[in-house]
């Protein structure tokens, strides 16, 4: 999805609109979440990536955020967003020079993430990768604690390194700087 710097939608994808129902709708050029407080979350992260639009190139680098867009029932969709300076051909270019991306990834749809691959990808440990892993299947530290036999408190560290790594601070956030990074790869 692509927005302006007000938070008017300017493209969405088939991928996007397939995708809207329970936690986001697409009217005309309105991007709305059904949760309040995710649709606060939504305006102040455009505001974030707008101001950093107004920086150097290396503030547009490394800004981005995440918005977690709850559902009904199901695992949250997670949302990243990030600030774009488009390369402009001419003057008569209909797209705006700076936009937001916003990225869309539903967890309950990807399913399978290999742990080798993320240790590849990441350049985690083994045993870090097989943590990410189960937390991009929407796993909770207990949950992994009692999978593969080790404390929670190993289970947290694991987590706390990977997140450090990143720079991230949620685990919605790391599963979609995951998928995303994996998508961009494409198939092994």
């Amino acid at each position: 999805i692509l927005l302006d710097l007000g938070g008017k939608l300017i493209h969405a994808n088939d991928a996007a609109r397939a995708m809207a129902g329970d936690g986001y709708r697409i009217l005309g050029q309105n991007l709305t979440l059904r949760d309040r407080a995710a649709q606060a979350q939504l305006s102040a992260a455009i505001a974030t990536c707008a101001g950093a639009l107004r920086g150097s190139a290396a503030n547009i680098m490394q800004a981005g955020c995440h918005v977690s867009i709850p559902r009904a029932g199901e695992l949250p969709l997670s949302a990243y967003l990030a600030p774009i300076r488009l390369q402009r051909s001419n003057d008569w270019d209909p797209l705006p020079q700076d936009v937001v991306t916003l990225q869309i990834l539903d967890p309950q749809e990807e399913r399978s993430v290999d742990a080798r691959t993320l240790q590849t990808i990441m350049g985690l440990t083994a045993a870090a990768a097989r943590v990410a892993a189960s937390l991009c299947r929407g796993a909770s530290a207990r949950e992994i604690a009692t999978q593969y036999d080790i404390s929670a408190h190993t289970v947290r560290d694991h987590i706390k390194h990977i997140y450090r790594r990143l720079g991230i601070s949620k685990q919605s956030e790391f599963v979609a700087r995951a998928y995303s990074v994996l998508r961009m790869r494409g198939p092994a």
